[in-house]
């Protein structure tokens, strides 16, 4: 399934781009990226896991009061926040909590070469593709594997996100002078 994700991820990005080396719309790029996550990522797991029962447990019986408490040590709020709201939108359908995991990543990895094409000088940009592949690499680099199986690891999902957007934010100021 993996190989044959990457395979139709190429012929998409090649097909996406318009030959002539013109880049992918985000658009694009995200949801071919969201189709390979969930290709190459993607587990029938029906149940949650480790400590997910527990913070399951607590947010359903003390409700939102528990994002504001601490968990093995560790106060983590806004990420009780994300994953309290998961619970209520979603229920206990697995699939969604990682679904979500999955189209958090594919952004992640749009906003990430975005930024590299960003960072690099005109005189230097590279042919059409070479992007996308970095792009790919991100994707499916194993680093992502736990982010992407376990619902619960929503948190980095989105620290990621908040990483890349304020890499984008500090461009801006650093190029126009504006936040």
């Amino acid at each position: 399934v993996g190989t044959g994700a990457i395979g139709l991820l190429l012929l998409l990005l090649l097909q996406c781009g318009g030959g002539g080396g013109q880049p992918c719309s985000n658009r694009c790029l995200y949801g071919i990226y969201f189709v390979v996550t969930l290709a190459v990522f993607f587990h029938c797991s029906l149940f949650f896991h480790w400590d997910e029962w527990d913070v399951l447990f607590r947010l359903q019986n003390e409700g939102f009061a528990t994002v504001l408490k601490p968990h093995n040590e560790h106060f983590i709020p806004l990420f009780f926040l994300i994953y309290w709201l998961e619970s209520l939108v979603f229920s206990d359908h697995y699939f969604l909590f990682t679904a979500l995991n999955a189209a958090i990543h594919a952004l992640n990895t749009v906003l990430f070469i975005r930024l590299l094409q960003r960072l690099t000088p005109p005189n230097l940009m590279p042919k059409f593709g070479v992007y996308q592949a970095i792009g790919l690499l991100y994707l499916l680099n194993v680093v992502h594997v736990e982010v992407l199986q376990w619902a619960f690891e929503i948190s980095i999902a989105c620290s990621q996100t908040l990483l890349w957007l304020c890499c984008h934010q500090a461009l801006n100021f650093v190029t126009d002078g504006k936040w």
